[in-house]
């Protein structure tokens, strides 16, 4: 009988470049019908900032760029790999508030 390789699939290496690929239908759907407006993407971004337990929310504005900046906690590497980088992840569902017992504001693990 032939050997298989170990499933390395689950265990990333530390200095790993972790990438996701979609359809291209999957981007229209998450882009211009979710997000479709230039001020809800804004709003998004304020909320990602109010579910990393930011306190201050900097927003600039330039002639070809906006910039959002905040002081909140963001994201372990697992928490990147593992909530960011799955979409239509639950885990918002299951942990519903921040580490400062903020409600978060969005479920679906699209926006």
């Amino acid at each position: 009988m032939a050997k298989t390789a170990k499933n390395t699939i689950n265990k990333p290496q530390p200095d790993e470049f972790i990438e996701f690929s979609v359809d291209a239908a999957l981007l229209k759907e998450l882009g211009e019908r979710l997000v479709g407006k230039p001020h809800i993407a804004l709003a998004e971004l304020v909320k990602n900032s109010y579910d990393a337990d930011a306190t201050k929310v900097r927003i600039s504005f330039d002639k070809d760029a906006i910039e959002v900046t905040d002081n909140g906690d963001g994201m372990s590497r697992g928490e990147f790999r593992n909530f960011w980088m799955r979409i239509g992840t639950t885990h918002k569902q299951l942990s519903p508030t921040t580490r400062l017992n903020r409600t978060v504001s969005g479920s679906k693990g699209v926006g």
